[in-house]
C-alpha cells in the first residue's frame, strides 16, 4: 500500500486546502440564531467515523448547547463552526482527587430555556456569560487505519460492505480528495470567559484637552480575561494502521477569535472596555486611569501583528506591550489644575530586546478657579474714564455721561467666556466685551451682566448689576458773541446690516470720531470716499483704529478694506503621518478624537517618517508651525482643499480600508487648521468624500506598489 498522508496539524491545517475551505467559509451565509435547541455533541458526532452512543455521558455533554453555527464544504472537507453556551443544571462532584460531572433527576438539562441575556446578567460577575466558539474540520482523506482493519476481514458476510468501499476506491487506490472513509479530524474550541465589571470603575473618555470626563455611551467598565484555544486531533493513521490515538492541545492562552492562530508565548494577558474609567463612585471625579490591553509575548516566532505594524519588530522579539496607560487625578472633581500623566505605546522588551520604550507624556492642566470676579469700566467720547463703586460682590452704581462705552473685565474661571448685558430686563445682547450705553431721557437705567466661563463638569456662571446714574455736567457760559453756533451733536454711524467686520465708533469729541471694529482687525485700511481734503482720500496704513476729522453738520462715508493676501492658490503643502494611522474606531466623536491625535507628539509632522517605526526625519516640526505664514496670510474665508492620501502595497483588496484611512487623515488635517485659526472661517473641502471614492481607488490602484508604506501623508 502507498502512503497517502495522514492528518496533523502540520500536513493539512496549513495546507492550501484548509485555507480553501476557509475562504468557502467567510463567503457563507453567515452566523444565524438557532430556532432550536441542540447539543454541540449532537451537532459533530455524525461528522466522524462513525455515530457514538455517548449513553449516560449525553446528558451531561447536553449542557453545552449551540446557540448558533454555520457550515462549508468544498471538495476538500466540510467545516461547521459556531458559538456554544451552557444550559441546564449540573452538579459538580468533587470525590477521591477527581473531578466528575453527576447528573439526577432535579439537575437535568432545560429544552425549553432561553438562551442567555447579557442585558439580564449579574452586576459584578455572572458565570453564565461562559461561552465557547467552535470549529470541526473533517476533510476528504481516507483513513489507513480503516484500510488496515478491512484488509484484515476475510468473512463472507462483509462482502457486500467490501464491493461498497471498492466503488469508493479503496486505499491506496485513491486520490485525496477521498469518499473513502475517514477517521480524521481538527476540532477547536475557545473558551470565552466572563467578563469582570468592577462597581468602583466608572465609564469615562479623554477629551481633546488631556482630561477625563464620563462617557454615557457605555454602562459599565468591563475587564477581558483572555481566551483559551484548546485542540482535539484525531488522523488517519499510518499505513499499519497505528497511530489511531486523540490528542489533546493548548493551543493559546490569549486568541483574537477561531481565525487567529495564536501561540502559547503570546497572550494577551487581559484589556479593557472603555479604556478609561473613574475610580469610585458614581458621581466620584478625583481619581481616574486609562488601560487598554497587555500582551505579553515570549515566543520566537511571533510577534503581536500590532508591535510589527508600528515599529517594525520582526519575529523574533519578545516581551510586554501596553498600547496605553495614563493616571489622572482631580481630572474633573477639582477646581484649579489637574494632573495626567500617561505613555502610549509601551514595549518593555526582554532578551535580546531588553529595554524600555513609549511616548511619555505629562500635563497639568488648568480646569478654571472656581471663581469668577466681574467689574466694569465706561468711557465717554472723549476718553474720559469712570469706575464703578461696589456695594456688595453683585451690585455697584456709576455715575455716567448720557453716551458711554462700556468695557467688561472678567478674572478667573476659565476662557473663554460667554458675557451678555441686559438693560432693564431688556433683550440679552452680546456675547461680546463692550457695549454702548445710552441713557437717553431716563436717569437712570439698571444694567445686568452675566457671565458664564468654560470650566468643565459645571461651568460657572457669575453676575453683576449695575445702576447706571446720568452725571450732571456744570453749566459753563459762553463768551458774548454776536453768533449762538448750534449746540454740537454726537456723531451717529450707519452701516450695512451684513458688514463683516462692523465698524464701530469707539470714541469721540466736537472735532473728530475714532472709529474701529469688531472684531478688531489690525490689517484693514482706512479711507474717506467723499472728502475734499486729498489726503482723507488716500488710503492709510494697515491700523485697527482711525480717526475723521468731523465738523458739526458734515456728513462722511468712510471705507475700511481688508488687502487680499499675495497668495499662490496652487501652493501645497505635505501633512506627514505614521504607517497606518489614524486608527478607525469609529466612536460617536470620532472627529474631536481625530483632532486630539493631530496635536499629540509627531503623529502629524512635516517630514517624512524615516520607517515603518515613529522615527522621523530631522528638521521637521509641527505642519501649522512651519507653514504658520501661509495660514496667516490667507484671507477669512479663503478656500482650502485636503487631500488624503494612503500608499498602495500591491493588495487591491483594501481599497475601501485605505479610502477610509485617507479620509481619515483629511479630517485630521481639518480639525487642525480649524481649531488654530478659527477666526478664519476658511471654506475647507475634504477628499476622498463619497461622491469621489471610486475616482480615488482607481488612482490609488496605479500607484508605485515600492515597499515604502511608511511615508505616509
Amino acid at each position: 500500500m502507498r502512503d497517502r498522508g495522514s492528518l496533523s496539524t502540520e500536513n493539512f491545517v496549513n495546507t492550501q486546502a484548509f485555507e480553501r475551505l476557509k475562504g468557502w467559509l467567510k463567503h457563507s451565509i453567515g452566523e444565524s440564531s438557532m430556532p432550536f435547541n441542540v447539543a454541540l455533541a449532537d451537532l459533530v458526532t455524525p461528522y466522524l467515523v462513525r455515530g457514538e452512543n455517548l449513553g449516560a455521558n449525553h446528558a451531561p455533554l447536553s449542557a453545552i448547547r449551540v446557540t448558533q453555527f454555520e457550515t462549508a464544504s468544498a471538495a476538500f472537507g466540510i467545516v461547521i463552526r459556531g458559538r456554544c453556551e451552557f444550559n441546564g443544571k449540573t452538579n459538580l462532584d468533587l470525590a477521591q482527587g477527581g473531578l466528575s460531572l453527576q447528573v439526577s433527576a432535579d439537575s437535568l438539562v432545560d429544552e425549553g430555556a432561553p438562551t442567555f441575556d447579557p442585558n439580564r446578567r449579574a452586576e459584578i460577575f455572572d458565570l453564565r456569560e461562559t461561552s465557547l466558539d467552535f470549529e470541526l474540520l473533517v476533510p476528504r482523506i481516507g483513513s489507513n487505519i480503516i484500510a488496515t482493519g478491512v484488509d484484515s476481514i476475510n468473512d463472507d458476510d462483509f462482502a457486500p460492505t467490501r464491493e461498497v468501499l471498492e466503488v469508493w476506491e479503496p486505499l491506496p487506490d485513491n486520490p485525496t480528495p477521498s469518499d473513502f472513509p475517514s477517521s480524521g479530524f481538527i476540532f477547536d474550541l475557545i473558551l470565552n470567559a466572563p467578563t469582570v465589571r468592577p462597581p468602583f470603575f466608572q465609564p469615562a473618555q479623554m477629551t481633546p484637552e488631556g482630561l477625563l470626563v464620563p462617557d454615557d455611551t457605555y454602562q459599565e467598565v468591563s475587564l477581558t480575561l483572555p481566551k483559551l484555544r484548546f485542540r482535539f486531533l484525531h488522523n488517519n493513521g499510518q499505513l499499519n494502521g497505528q497511530g489511531s490515538a486523540l490528542q489533546f492541545q493548548l493551543l493559546s492562552a490569549g486568541v483574537a477569535g477561531l481565525d487567529d492562530p495564536g501561540d502559547m508565548r503570546v497572550a494577551e494577558v487581559i484589556s479593557m472596555e472603555p479604556p478609561y474609567a473613574f475610580i469610585g463612585r458614581s458621581r466620584d471625579r478625583t481619581l481616574g486611569f486609562a488601560f487598554r490591553k497587555a500582551v505579553l509575548d515570549l515566543s520566537n516566532e511571533v510577534t503581536p501583528p500590532a508591535v510589527i505594524e508600528k515599529f517594525g519588530f520582526g519575529d523574533d522579539w519578545g516581551g510586554l506591550y501596553l498600547p496605553e496607560v495614563r493616571l489622572f487625578i482631580a481630572p474633573e472633581g477639582a477646581r484649579d489644575f489637574a494632573f495626567e500623566a500617561g505613555v502610549q505605546d509601551l514595549l518593555i522588551g526582554f532578551g535580546n530586546h531588553r529595554g524600555v520604550s513609549g511616548d511619555f507624556d505629562v500635563a497639568l492642566i488648568n480646569q478654571g478657579d472656581g471663581v469668577l470676579q466681574l467689574g466694569a469700566r465706561f468711557f465717554d467720547s472723549e476718553g474720559n474714564r469712570y469706575d464703578i463703586e461696589r456695594i456688595d460682590d453683585q451690585d455697584a452704581v456709576v455715575r455716567v455721561p448720557p453716551q458711554t462705552r462700556m468695557v467688561v473685565d472678567i478674572q478667573g474661571g476659565r476662557a473663554p467666556y460667554d458675557c451678555t448685558v441686559q438693560i432693564d430686563g431688556g433683550e440679552a445682547s452680546g456675547p461680546a466685551r463692550l457695549f454702548d450705553i445710552n441713557l437717553g431721557d431716563s436717569d437712570t437705567q439698571e444694567i445686568d451682566i452675566n457671565v458664564v466661563d468654560e470650566s468643565f463638569d459645571t461651568p460657572i456662571s457669575a453676575t453683576l448689576r449695575i445702576r447706571a446714574e446720568r452725571l450732571n455736567e456744570q453749566i459753563s457760559l459762553p463768551a458774548p458773541s454776536d453768533e449762538y453756533p448750534p449746540a454740537a451733536q454726537p456723531a451717529t454711524l450707519t452701516v450695512d446690516a451684513g458688514d463683516q467686520p462692523r465698524i464701530v465708533v469707539v470714541m469721540q469729541n466736537d472735532r473728530e470720531v475714532w472709529l474701529t471694529t469688531e472684531p478688531i482687525d489690525p490689517t484693514l485700511r482706512w479711507r474717506v470716499l467723499n472728502s475734499d481734503d486729498p489726503a482723507e482720500s488716500v488710503e492709510s496704513e494697515a491700523t485697527s483704529i482711525y480717526a475723521v476729522q468731523l465738523a458739526p453738520g458734515e456728513s462722511k462715508s468712510i471705507q475700511a478694506r481688508r488687502p487680499l493676501a499675495e497668495v499662490d492658490d496652487t501652493t501645497e503643502h505635505n501633512f506627514y503621518f505614521y504607517f497606518d494611522e489614524p486608527e478607525g474606531d469609529k466612536p460617536a466623536d470620532e472627529a474631536a478624537l481625530l483632532g486630539n491625535y493631530g496635536f499629540t507628539d509627531k503623529n502629524v509632522w512635516s517630514t517624512e517618517a524615516t520607517g515603518p517605526g515613529r522615527d522621523r526625519q530631522p528638521s521637521g516640526g509641527n505642519p501649522l508651525e512651519v507653514y504658520v505664514a501661509t495660514f496667516e496670510e490667507l484671507p477669512s474665508g479663503s478656500d482650502l482643499e485636503i487631500q488624503g492620501e494612503a500608499s498602495y502595497e500591491n493588495d487591491s483588496e483594501k481599497d475601501i480600508y485605505n479610502y477610509l484611512l485617507a479620509r481619515r487623515r483629511a479630517v485630521v488635517v481639518q480639525r487642525m487648521i480649524d481649531e488654530t485659526y478659527p477666526e478664519k472661517n476658511f471654506n475647507i473641502t475634504i477628499l476622498p468624500d463619497p461622491d469621489t471614492r471610486e475616482n480615488w481607488i482607481s488612482d490609488w490602484l496605479l500607484r508605485d506598489s515600492t515597499p515604502q508604506w511608511w511615508r505616509a501623508t
